[in-house]
C-alpha cells in the first residue's frame, strides 16, 4: 500500500500598519516551498490576501515607500490544520517610523 499525501495550500492575510493606522503604500513578496514571488499591494485597509501559500514555513518580505519607508521580514507557518479547515493565516506588521 502506497500512501501519498499532497501538500496543501492556504491563504495568508497580511495586515500592515504604521503607528496603528493602515499603511496603504506597502507591498510584499512571499517565499515558500514553491519559490519566491511577488504577492501584491495592500488595499485601503492595509491588507493583502496572498493565495496559494504552500503548507509549511513561509516568509513575507514587506516594503513600503513614501512618508513611512518600511523594509521588514515576517516568518509564519501554514499548518495541516489550516489547510484542512480552510483557515486564513494572519500576519501583522505594525511599524513605528519604519522599524
Amino acid at each position: 500500500v502506497l500512501d501519498i499525501r499532497f501538500p496543501g495550500f492556504a491563504t495568508v492575510r497580511l495586515t500592515v500598519r504604521a503607528n496603528g493606522a493602515p499603511l496603504t503604500t506597502a507591498y510584499a513578496y512571499v517565499s515558500d516551498a514553491t519559490g519566491y514571488r511577488f504577492a501584491g499591494y495592500v488595499d485601503a485597509n492595509g491588507q493583502l490576501l496572498i493565495a496559494n501559500v504552500r503548507e509549511g514555513a513561509f516568509t513575507l518580505f514587506v516594503y513600503s515607500y513614501g512618508t513611512v519607508p518600511l523594509s521588514v521580514t515576517r516568518a509564519g507557518v501554514v499548518t495541516a490544520t489550516n489547510v484542512a479547515n480552510n483557515e486564513v493565516v494572519d500576519v501583522l506588521v505594525d511599524s513605528i517610523a519604519g522599524t
